[in-house]
C-alpha cells in the first residue's frame, strides 16, 4: 500500500546522506570535467547510471580513452552488488504494486538500501519509503555532478580537501547504521579475506563481487 507519510519520512531521512552524496557528486563532476566531459554528458550519465562508484570508474576509463565495451563491463562489475541488494529488498517489496516495485529499485543506491533495511527491522516498510529516499538522493546527485563539471577549472586536486576519502566515510557510516552483530562477523570476514586474495587472479572489481557473493552464500546457508 502506498503511504505519503512514509514517502515524506523517506525524504526527511535521506537529507544527511544527500548532503554527503552532493559533496561526492561535486568531486565526480570535477573528475569528469578533467576527463573532458561537459555538463550535458555528465547529467545524462548521472540520470541513466545513478551510481557514484561505477560512474567514477567510467570517468577514469573515459579519460584513458578505453573502449566502450570495456567501460560497460567495468560499470556492470562495480554495480553487480545491486543484485545482492535487490535480493535483500524482496521481502520489503513483495506485496507492492509491480510498477512501484520496479521504479523504486531503479532509484536504489547504497544509502537508500541501508536506510530501508534499517527501518524494516522495526516498522513495516514499502516502496513509498524507498522512493522518498531516492527522490532526494537522486536530485542531490544530479545537481551536484553537473555543478562539479562547472567547477572543474577551479579545483585541480580534490584530494587536497580530503574529498577522495568521502566515499569511504559514507560506507563506514552505513555500516554503523545497519548495526551488525556478532552473528554477521563471519560473512564479513570471509568477504574481507577473500577480496584481496582474489584480486591477484581476477580483473577489475570482480574480486570484490565474488568475495561478497561468497560471504552472502555462507550467511544464506547458515540461516
Amino acid at each position: 500500500m502506498w503511504s505519503w507519510a512514509e514517502f515524506f519520512e523517506g525524504m526527511r531521512a535521506s537529507i544527511p546522506f544527500a548532503i554527503g552524496a552532493g559533496v561526492f557528486g561535486v568531486t565526480l563532476g570535477l573528475a569528469a570535467s578533467q576527463a573532458g566531459l561537459n555538463a550535458v554528458e555528465m547529467g545524462f550519465m548521472s540520470a541513466t547510471v545513478f551510481a557514484g562508484a561505477s560512474q567514477l570508474v567510467a570517468v577514469g576509463m573515459i579519460e584513458q580513452a578505453a573502449p566502450m565495451g570495456a567501460i560497460i563491463a567495468a560499470v556492470f562489475a562495480v554495480n553487480a552488488r545491486h543484485i545482492l541488494m535487490s535480493a535483500t529488498l524482496a521481502p520489503v517489496l513483495q506485496n507492492q504494486n509491480p510498477v512501484l516495485r520496479v521504479w523504486s529499485l531503479l532509484w536504489t543506491v547504497d544509502e537508500s538500501w541501508a536506510l530501508t533495511m534499517a527501518r524494516s527491522k522495526h516498522a513495516e516498510t514499502g516502496a513509498a519509503y524507498l522512493l522518498g529516499l531516492g527522490s532526494v538522493l537522486g536530485a542531490s546527485w544530479m545537481i551536484s555532478t553537473v555543478s562539479g563539471v562547472h567547477l572543474g577549472d577551479l579545483v585541480v586536486s580534490p584530494e587536497v580537501f580530503g574529498l577522495d576519502f568521502l566515499g569511504v566515510s559514507v560506507f563506514l557510516g552505513l555500516l554503523v547504521l545497519l548495526r551488525p552483530t556478532r552473528h554477521h562477523i563471519v560473512p564479513f570476514v570471509i568477504a574481507a579475506v577473500l577480496s584481496p586474495l582474489l584480486a591477484t587472479v581476477l580483473p577489475g572489481s570482480w574480486s570484490i563481487i565474488v568475495a561478497a557473493c561468497c560471504g552472502a552464500a555462507f550467511a544464506a546457508a547458515r540461516a
